[in-house]
């Protein structure tokens, strides 16, 4: 299972630079992400109605996995004192869900997911 943050979702989305290598990346792939992305998703799709039909058949890809008391106690102890709250939560949903890559495109988020053992991957960045 490879774990999508918001940030490899919405670059699938837009069509961002990124998003053919990472489209070629996740290909026959199992993807999970955490229920708090549906709702960052939907709030990014607010502001770009153009986008809509891509972003549910991209949704319908993913697995959501359930935000709950165990995930948030891990991502109270996700390091580094200056990373926002979602990005802990999303640490911590794929360090407790056992997945084999955490794919995000925001370098804060990069370097604190490694800290906690993930492989990451930013497919066309790096």
């Amino acid at each position: 299972m490879i774990y999508l943050d918001s940030s490899a979702i919405l670059t699938l989305i837009f069509g961002e630079t990124h998003s053919k290598k990472l489209d070629a990346t996740l290909a026959d792939e199992v993807l999970a992400t955490s229920l708090i992305a549906h709702v960052e998703i939907h709030r990014a799709m607010r502001r770009n109605d153009t986008f809509m039909q891509d972003a549910l058949g991209i949704i319908d890809r993913i697995n959501f996995l359930e935000f709950d008391t165990p995930v948030a106690r891990t991502a109270e102890l996700v390091p580094g004192n200056h990373l926002a709250s979602l990005d802990a939560i999303h640490i911590a949903t794929a360090y407790l869900a056992g997945v084999k890559a955490f794919v995000t495109y925001d370098a804060r988020q990069k370097s604190f997911a490694e800290e906690m053992g993930l492989r990451t991957l930013s497919p066309g960045m790096n």
